[in-house]
């Protein structure tokens, strides 16, 4: 029966008419504060970041966002530059853009030399030419006249140009890759506006170089992974004094300077900035002039004042920050908002205040302001002999947000539990829950009794008020957990399907008796006291008797289009979150909501008004970091279209930026031999996710971020690249951990 359904399905994909309840957006905020690049312009600082653009106004600490509803092209900042004329240039992943203080002027592949819209890097030389590298070569503009340089046109090796500097003769210097996506080293070329020169890698191990700058000397400075290296025109001297090195920049009196720092279990010794006069180096720290915990210092540069003005990395992979320092005083810039734009969880009290989980602590909105929850731990309550810093950061990574009927409320983190009664927070973790509580917190729920559950991987434990009671009965690895309108808990495993506990009897549902077998990742219960349960490849409910599964084909997604946060409504509806994107069911027909009005969509909520919360990823057109909508009562009707696609084309990937994994949509517009692998930014091949014969039409395929020896990638940028026949397409990812 379920086969002919999807063949009525498949015959009807031309042109459908479906039943969609209307969304009236409410609300559209973005994220200012994870910092990409930086420029001067008088007493404004402007700040590429990944939600975006903010110009900060230095004298009063005042702020101004533009997003794509200014006409930004894309929230995803990554480079910000001063020309001549005290334009701002702003490189995104939608394009270049010159601001002349009133408007943007947008520069694409469609309507200029840009070979491709991922800017990675731009500046401009003593004519006022704005060079441009990009994900698809080199380009030029002197204000009227594109040039372009790719490996087909010109000396230029091949694409992307990761970095990009003029020095003091106007010659440019660039880093890319030697052979494209089958590179295995990076290299350095100069260009003197007539031929490319090849210097090669820095040396053996030296396999990218991720920032150039020039001193007064005219000494080019390149930092890679390896070290930092000297170029005087003839060697490469890396420099034996400094390690661990995140950037470099040369003032105006030539000195230069370079900021340090690692994961958080990097010893304090790598972490700081460090300046060098031309014969010595001398170190600086401001860890403890900043009020709360960093892992390492990212980027520097110097005002016209002599201020100097450096990027913070607050947690793994996670929040990069702005200060200043003036000799005396450290300022610290950050806008109103969620701290981490990642989001985890999205829950709404019963007072109806949002509160979003991070990966840099718990955001509070209360429709008008933001207040930031960050956690410290003290050496009592981590192993011994363990880094403070490392737990302070997975501590603060909150995964769940649940509420008890006292309005107390609790958050379950990476490292340990936070429960918050409005004024006072306390944690739980090994050292006071007799190791009951410990490490990754995925799921939380309250059930009749008042009794907090916890699904935390391998160990389910519950919380009465005054104890804490751990469950190892069974070996699975839990994924989620809810309370069905009989008190029963029901727990989602990511290997042994669904289980069942009513206070006494533990019931184990696996595929062999109709309901799913495991990768279970999210769990609800209806107003029907239905259960919902949502899986990498479809959605499965269960009415205590009988298992019903709702494939992609009955919903209207890719394959293996994991599932990724299910609510209920006022009106039973179900809302889910698929792969970054918005759909709704409502008992008869499905509906996939697009893109461009929700954004990259990661979690969902619903409060006492019926408006629909979403959390994503920094939005995609009008869309924000926080989206809120309306949901009508009455259905619209929508007609929707899905015939075959005409290009080879990689729509995306969910979530973006991730961690440690996510699911790439791509696009076949015919069958045939299809093959979709990872690379670095630097070329070389990670891991091959695709290679076979594939049909015409929509797929997806997940990475989980381990290459192809089931070693986990570090952070970074992963280029993803779909080959069919001839034809290559590719696409940008972000790796943060």
């Amino acid at each position: 029966m379920r086969k002919a359904i999807v063949i009525l399905l498949m015959l009807a994909l031309t042109c459908i008419t479906i039943s969609a309840h209307a969304l009236e957006v409410m609300q559209s905020l973005t994220d200012g504060n994870n910092i990409r690049d930086y420029a001067f312009q008088g007493n404004y600082v402007w700040c590429a970041t990944l939600g975006s653009l903010v110009r900060w106004n230095i004298l009063d600490g005042t702020y101004v966002q533009f997003t794509t509803k200014d006409g930004l092209a894309s929230n995803y900042v990554i480079t910000v530059d001063i020309g001549e004329n005290n334009e701002l240039w702003i490189g995104t992943m939608g394009g270049l853009q010159r601001y002349d203080g009133t408007a943007f002027t947008t520069y694409t592949t469609e309507n200029s030399g840009i070979p491709d819209n991922g800017i990675n890097a731009v500046a401009l030389d003593e004519h006022g030419t704005v060079w441009v590298g990009t994900g698809g070569g080199l380009a030029c503009f002197n204000g009227s006249t594109w040039k372009t340089y790719t490996a087909e046109n010109s000396g230029i090796l091949v694409d992307p140009v990761a970095s990009i500097a003029v020095d003091k003769n106007g010659i440019i210097w660039l880093s890319h890759d030697l052979n494209g996506m089958e590179s295995k080293k990076r290299v350095v070329m100069s260009f003197d506006g007539t031929t490319f020169v090849n210097y090669g890698s820095l040396n053996k191990g030296a396999t990218y170089v991720r920032k150039i700058a020039v001193d007064n000397d005219n000494n080019k400075w390149f930092l890679s992974p390896y070290g930092l290296y000297r170029f005087d025109g003839k060697t490469f001297t890396k420099q034996k004094d400094v390690s661990v090195v995140s950037s470099v920049y040369t003032d105006r009196d030539g000195k230069v300077w370079v900021t340090c720092g690692g994961p958080p279990s990097y010893s304090a010794a790598y972490r700081s900035i460090k300046c060098f006069d031309g014969v010595s180096w001398t170190e600086y720290h401001f860890e403890d002039l900043i009020p709360y915990t960093i892992t390492a210092y990212w980027d520097i540069k110097l005002d016209s004042d002599g201020t100097l003005w450096f990027v913070s990395m607050d947690t793994t992979g996670g929040v990069y920050s702005l200060h200043s320092y003036n000799g005396s005083e450290l300022k610290t810039y950050l806008t109103r908002g969620p701290r981490s734009y990642n989001m985890q969880d999205l829950f709404i009290d019963r007072n109806g205040t949002k509160w979003f989980g991070t990966y840099f602590g718990a955001a509070e909105f209360d429709g008008s302001g933001w207040e930031n929850h960050i956690f410290s731990l003290s050496e009592n309550d981590i192993p011994p002999n363990s880094s403070l810093i490392q737990y302070n950061s997975i501590t603060n990574a909150v995964l769940c947000i649940g509420e008890d009927q006292d309005n107390v409320l609790w958050m379950g983190t990476a490292y340990g539990i936070r429960s918050f009664d409005g004024s006072t927070l306390t944690f739980y973790g090994p050292a006071n829950t007799n190791n009951v509580v410990y490490t990754s917190i995925v799921d939380c729920a309250v059930d009749k009794d008042n009794v907090k559950w916890f699904a935390s991987g391998r160990n389910i434990c519950s919380f009465d008020g005054t104890t804490w009671t751990p469950y190892h009965t069974f070996e699975f690895i839990t994924s989620s957990v809810v309370v069905d309108a009989d008190n029963i808990k029901w727990f989602g495993t990511y290997d042994k399907g669904v289980w069942s506990f009513d206070g006494s009897t533990w019931i184990n549902y696996t595929e062999e008796n109709g309901a799913p077998k495991g990768n279970i990742m999210v769990a609800a219960v209806d107003r029907d006291n239905i259960k919902w349960f949502g899986t990498d490849d479809g959605i499965w409910s269960f009415n205590g008797t009988a298992w019903t599964f709702y494939d992609k084909d009955i919903i209207g997604i890719p394959d293996h289009a994991a599932i990724n946060d299910i609510e209920v409504d006022a009106y039973n509806r179900l809302w889910c979150v698929i792969n970054g994107s918005l759909a709704s069911f409502d008992g008869v027909s499905w509906t996939v909501y697009d893109r461009e009005t929700t954004g990259s969509v990661s979690k969902i909520a619903i409060d006492g008004e019926g408006v629909l919360w979403l959390g994503g990823f920094g939005g995609v057109g009008d869309a924000g970091v926080v989206q809120s909508f309306k949901i009508s009562a009455e259905p619209a009707v929508v007609e929707e279209k899905n015939s075959l696609p005409t290009a080879l084309k990689i729509n995306g990937n969910y979530p973006n930026p991730f961690n440690p994994s996510t699911t790439i949509e791509f696009m076949i517009p015919d069958p045939g031999t299809v093959n979709l692998s990872i690379y670095s930014i630097s070329g070389q091949k990670i891991r091959e996710l695709v290679a076979g014969n594939l049909s015409a039409g929509s797929h997806s395929a997940a990475w989980d971020g381990r290459d192809s020896s089931g070693n986990c990638v570090s952070s970074g940028v992963y280029i993803t690249q779909l080959r069919l026949g001839d034809r290559i397409a590719t696409h940008r990812m972000l790796l943060m951990k």
